[in-house]
């Protein structure tokens, strides 16, 4: 630093300094303020001299207003903190620098507009220091300051955001270094023309100056001054010379701040990832003191952040921050007395908080269970291989669910093979039947929704009536006990919720997707039927109506080239009673049928394979479904039971 004595000893000094009557020559204050102001437009005109014949724009007097009687007094409204400065003007000049040689050019030009005195010791040439200290202070580095502009004009085009033309602060202000100023799309339109495709009309020798042209945007005045200045020139070549010199200089500082600006913009949004980084991890550290450790240390393990879940946690991140004490408070959020942010988020935090844990607790059961499934599925096979084929046998998705295996599954301390799940096998066929009748006892609640609860029948005698029959959503006449096992009962729709269990293996709990209701619309046909038959629709069961076989016939669907369409009851459009055997049997022997199974080995197939079947492969030399050699499997597809008759 300099010697005070040689100088000025305060800013005071300086501002009451008149720069053309003596003193320290080199000190030059520069009135016009071109140095802070744009190329083209003085936006700092508030601080400039007023010259002679100039209006002044001082402050006017408000007008008293008289109060009417009674009236309180208004209150008078805070506009800030004034004098906060008085102290900075009596500082020595030296400590000045050292002080101002901290900041960042954009600050130098928001203190340069604070007051007249600050100003003139900023825009003075002497100061070029302080200028050249602060661009120092930018990261990355700044390229030095051209020779045609001022540090102060440097400054404003490198770090403001206001365009230079309409002054306003919009987006999509693009910064034309070549040019030397910053403009809007509304401003470009009808200034500018674009170089591409412009017919250029010049005066020959200036080509190679033309050339150097700002590339993004032309303008006809700077051609019109070249052209004038290039008239007025004694020596026209050396002024070419110089000129061609100078543009050239400016196009290679133009692209160096180019680069400059992108790798600025990449700090900042570095620089601001961090600082929101920096206040979450506040906000975490401080929810973790308030029993919230477990999830915000299993959210750091995995690499998920707390704000990334929370989008009002982003917004109260983005405000100034401070420490005031405790506890942690964002300026300006929430409330104007600065809320706690913890205090005012707590609700939705915790909710979050409460969604992740249950996440991680999911993720966790579902590492445990993975390996124990299929486990319990070898026993569940193992089971349902010990009984008959049309015989009731639930599917793993309901005992699964069934409590006491639940808990085995999930808190068992060992279970790595099968003979782990001893104490579930010796309970399997009460748990079976626990299940069975908690299903049964849901088709009732269906059926009686319907039909009414006065129906003086016991569960078993209620779901086998002959009118009594359920719908899939695909299927539409499943009768008891096939509703059972029905595959539709256990197949998770689109929009069914799959939990850790049906996630693992696509199967739900029985009618877990609410896919199986009761159909009115055929339980009210087949009341007709049966009453049609000579029965009473309401006790008489479905084997009864099966020994009875009762045949119709459809009138309407009759055809003179097809024959009679004849029906049985069970279809209510099904085959006749002469031709049934002999097309069910038909049906039964297709090769594309999968509906019978082997009594032995459950191999499924239809009547001709699995015949083939039995006598090789168990030799029996005669097998037949009415010696239950194979069966019908109880959630085999329904055959046609239609057919015409001549």
């Amino acid at each position: 630093m300099t010697n005070s004595a040689a100088g000025p000893s305060s800013l005071s000094e300086v501002a009451n300094r008149d720069p053309g009557a003596g003193g320290d020559a080199g000190f030059v204050v520069e009135d016009d303020e071109s140095a802070i102001c744009d190329p083209d437009t003085d936006q700092d005109s508030d601080y400039s001299n007023n010259t002679k014949g100039s209006k002044s724009y001082g402050k006017r007097k408000r007008a008293k207003r008289n109060k009417a009687p009674g009236q309180l007094p208004s209150v008078k409204k805070r506009r800030g903190t004034r004098g906060c400065l008085q102290d900075l003007l009596d500082m020595n000049v030296d400590v000045l620098h050292e002080i101002f040689g901290y900041l960042d050019p954009l600050d130098l030009l928001h203190l340069a507009r604070t007051c007249k005195m600050t100003r003139k010791f900023l825009m003075s040439r002497k100061s070029w220091p302080i200028w050249k200290a602060a661009r120092s202070n930018i990261i990355p580095k700044l390229p030095e300051c051209p020779d045609d502009l001022s540090e102060p004009q440097y400054a404003s085009l490198a770090f403001e955001k206001h365009c230079h033309f309409c002054l306003r602060n919009l987006k999509g202000i693009k910064t034309v270094w070549a040019a030397r100023f910053r403009i809007c799309t509304r401003c470009m339109d009808g200034r500018f023309l674009p170089i591409v495709g412009r017919v250029d009309r010049n005066r020959s020798g200036m080509e190679e100056l033309i050339s150097l042209r700002p590339r993004l945007l032309v303008s006809g005045i700077l051609e019109q001054q070249w052209e004038r200045d290039y008239e007025a020139a004694e020596n026209k070549e050396k002024w070419l010379e110089k000129e061609i010199a100078k543009r050239k200089e400016i196009l290679m500082h133009s692209i160096r701040c180019e680069m400059w600006y992108q790798n600025y913009e990449d700090c900042l949004l570095d620089q601001r990832i961090a600082m929101l980084c920096n206040r979450a991890k506040l906000v975490e550290d401080r929810l973790a003191q308030m029993g919230w450790e477990e999830e915000i240390s299993h959210m750091r393990e995995n690499n998920c952040s707390l704000i990334s879940q929370n989008v009002f946690l982003m917004m109260a991140c983005q405000k100034n921050l401070t420490e005031s004490g405790e506890p942690l408070v964002f300026l300006n959020f929430v409330s104007a007395n600065s809320s706690s942010v913890i205090q005012a988020l707590l609700p939705i935090l915790e909710r979050t908080l409460e969604s992740y844990r249950k996440e991680r607790l999911t993720d966790i059961l579902f590492d445990v269970l993975s390996s124990r499934i299929p486990i319990l599925e070898e026993l569940v096979d193992e089971y349902r291989s010990t009984i008959r084929p049309d015989a009731v046998a639930l599917d793993i998705g309901d005992i699964f669910n069934h409590p006491e295996v639940l808990d085995f599954m999930i808190n068992s301390k060992d279970l790595q093979d099968l003979s782990h799940l001893d104490p579930i096998r010796a309970k399997l066929p009460v748990i079976l039947q626990q299940l069975q009748d908690g299903i049964e006892d849901e088709l009732v609640t269906m059926v009686e929704a319907s039909c009414g609860e006065k129906h003086g029948l016991e569960r078993t005698a209620l779901l086998s009536l002959a009118t009594t029959v359920f719908d899939c959503g695909m299927c539409c006449d499943i009768r008891y006990p096939r509703i059972l096992v029905h595959k539709g009962a256990y197949e998770p729709t689109v929009p069914f919720n799959l939990s850790v269990f049906s996630a693992e293996l696509n199967k739900t709990p029985w009618n877990a997707s609410g896919q199986i209701t009761f159909n009115t619309w055929a339980h009210e046909i087949l009341e007709e039927v049966v009453t049609l038959s000579g029965f009473d629709p309401a006790t008489t069961s479905f084997s009864r109506m099966e020994e009875a076989d009762p045949i119709f016939e459809c009138h309407d669907c009759n055809n003179p080239h097809l024959g009679r369409f004849m029906l049985q009851w069970s279809a209510v459009a099904q085959l006749i009673r002469v031709r049934m055997g002999e097309v069910v049997a038909r049906q039964r022997a297709d090769y594309m049928y999968l509906g019978m199974a082997c009594t032995r080995c459950h191999v499924k197939g239809n009547s001709v394979s699995l015949r083939t079947h039995v006598m090789s492969e168990h030799g029996i030399s005669d097998p037949s479904e009415e010696a239950g050699d194979f069966v019908v499997a109880l959630d085999s597809p329904d055959l046609r039971r239609t057919c015409w008759i001549g």
